[in-house]
Order: C-alpha cells, then sequence, then structure tokens
C-alpha cells in the first residue's frame, strides 16, 4: 500500500502480486476518489500496469523498476497512452503483508477497486502474527468530501482488491453493493449485501443464500446451489427489500444423454 504522487496530484495505490510477476492494483487521485483498476506484471526488469487487459482500451500506464518495490521510497512513470505525455511516480510504501507472514494489524483500512458514483469502499482488516487476514468491517465514504456515510462490523475471508461488488440487487434503481464472504464446495460462495436508503446510505439487508445471481431485467434472485453431478435453483422476487421464495428447480447430470436433466427436487 502506498501514498504519493503522480506529478503534483495526490494519489494513494495499492498492488495484489503474485510470486509469478502477475499484479493487480487500483489507485485513486485523492482530489475525486474514483478508482481506476490496474493490471500487469513484471517485464524486463519493470512492472509495468496497465488500465486494461486489452491493448486497445489502454489509456494509460504505470512503469516502476521491479527492484525499488521492496525499498520504501518508490519512483516511476505514469503515461498518457494517448497523448505521450509523462509524469513522475514518487510513491511512500504505508504497510506491505503477506497472508501468513508476521505483519501484525487491528485495524487496517484497505481500498476495494469497486465504487459507485457518489462513494468508495474501504475493508477493514485484522492480522495476528502467522495467521491468515480477516476483514473485521467494511466502511463507506463519499468522494471528494472523504466523510464517512456508514461502518459495518462483518466477519468475512479476505481475497485481496475485490472483496466489493456493485450492483441494484434490489431493483430499485440505486446501487447497493455487497461483500465476499466465503466459499465452499465448489463455486458455491455467499456474500453479504447492503442495500442504498433515500438518504444516500446503506443498511445491512437479510438478503442470504448461496450464489445469488440477479437478473435485472426480470427482476428475479436466483440461489444457484452446485456439486459435481447436480444443482438446485432457488428462485426470488424483491418485495420491500425481502427476498420472497417462489419456486425451486432441481437438475442432475445425465450421463446416457450429457447433460443436465431436471429431476424432482424431492428426490
Amino acid at each position: 500500500m502506498y501514498s504519493g504522487f503522480i506529478g503534483n496530484s495526490a494519489i494513494e495505490l495499492t498492488l495484489d502480486s503474485y510470486s509469478d510477476g502477475k499484479t493487480q492494483g487500483v489507485y485513486s487521485f485523492k482530489k475525486n476518489d474514483n478508482q481506476v483498476e490496474l493490471l500487469g506484471e513484471i517485464y524486463g526488469g519493470d512492472l509495468i500496469l496497465s488500465n486494461s487487459d486489452t491493448i486497445e482500451k489502454r489509456t494509460e500506464q504505470f512503469i516502476i523498476p521491479s527492484i525499488s518495490l521492496n525499498k520504501k521510497s518508490v519512483t516511476g512513470i505514469w503515461k498518457d497512452l494517448k497523448s505521450g505525455k509523462e509524469f513522475k511516480i514518487q510513491l511512500t510504501k504505508t504497510i506491505q503483508f503477506d497472508l501468513y507472514d508476521e505483519t501484525t494489524f487491528s485495524s487496517l483500512e484497505f481500498m476495494q477497486a469497486k465504487s459507485t458514483e457518489d462513494h468508495y469502499f474501504r475493508l477493514i482488516l485484522t492480522k495476528k502474527k502467522t495467521e491468515d487476514v480477516k476483514v473485521i468491517g467494511v466502511k463507506v465514504y463519499q468522494k471528494v468530501s472523504d466523510s464517512l456515510i456508514n461502518s459495518f462490523s462483518i466477519e468475512s475471508e479476505f481475497i485481496g482488491l475485490n472483496n466489493v461488488s456493485v450492483d441494484d440487487f434490489n431493483f430499485d434503481g440505486k446501487l447497493d453493493f455487497s461483500v465476499f464472504e466465503a466459499s465452499y464446495f465448489g463455486r458455491n460462495t455467499t456474500s453479504i449485501y447492503f442495500l442504498k436508503t433515500k438518504s444516500n446510505n446503506y443498511f445491512k439487508s437479510d438478503f442470504r443464500g448461496v450464489s445469488l445471481q440477479f437478473d435485472s431485467k426480470k427482476e428475479l434472485i436466483t440461489e444457484h446451489n452446485s456439486s459435481n453431478v447436480s444443482f438446485q435453483n432457488k428462485i426470488y422476487s424483491v418485495k420491500n427489500n425481502k427476498m420472497i421464495f417462489l419456486r425451486e428447480e432441481c437438475f442432475t447430470y445425465d450421463f446416457g444423454y450429457e447433460k443436465f436433466i431436471p429431476v424432482n427436487c424431492d428426490e
């Protein structure tokens, strides 16, 4: 995690790097708090990050000598790929940790990649020596003013820059947010859902279920619970910010037909 400048503009930058050099990150200018996601890798002795994994969509690039990432002070170049303009990057490392190293902290605020037009999100992390990182809360801040809008105590797994997702979960036209909670057998996951109010803040909803999928056109929620050879869908509508159960659908894999077929859910 770093704070510093691109040219004369103050920024925050958080990087998540892997042993093979693959790196993802997010940064924001402090003047507007708009998050920009970054992807890249160490190439030719430099960490090169861009704002898209598609060459045609890239508009900016970070070039940081990889050797300097282990230092307290980091320098590099930010480049506008359309105009060719370059600005010096000057950063100071505020903290560095691995999932199971001896670093400790009790309430570290950790930037998230997703934001809304008005708000940005930070996880509250805790870590004991040689233990994994745990999420114990999430905070919502107003962009530009940095005013604290909401603070929630939660317990969830830490997966990095993408614990928070943004979508309209109750189909009322306002963007809500969720926090990844846990993963289970196969691809089954759970999340904690926070819905936006008319007064421009959020509340923790009663939405619960495995691998919830949200269909904004039909205004339906599907709970998708899968195993190796079968899966179950539970369909819900939304009324007064509550999930209303409608029906259940069950499928099992038929090796003769080589496809999933519907079955009675009581079987």
